[in-house]
């Protein structure tokens, strides 16, 4: 959210957490400038941005995802296994 409110100029920004089963779900979904994510994917002098934010989530088992479109906005995606019995882990 701290990147939607530096950088996109949204005048909305929707947070979702759900519940699944096996995993739960969080998206940020902004209504902002949107940019081309192939673009934003390796370091860039200063800041690891979306490829840290990547690492991190993978580090604790879940799946990140990165949908935006110039001028259109934004919807980053994370999905991160519960624990279901015994320690295990149902992996998304």
């Amino acid at each position: 959210m701290n990147n939607t409110l530096k950088h996109a100029n949204a005048s909305e920004i929707d947070l979702l957490l759900i519940e699944h089963d096996h995993f739960i779900t969080l998206q940020i979904i902004d209504d902002g400038d949107g940019f081309d994510v192939s673009s934003h994917q390796a370091f860039n002098g200063h800041s690891l941005g979306l490829h840290d934010m990547n690492d991190r989530i993978k580090s604790l088992n879940g799946i990140f995802d990165v949908q935006s479109d110039p001028q259109v906005g934004t919807t980053i995606t994370v999905k991160f296994p519960v624990q279901t019995s015994k320690g295990s882990y149902q992996h998304v």
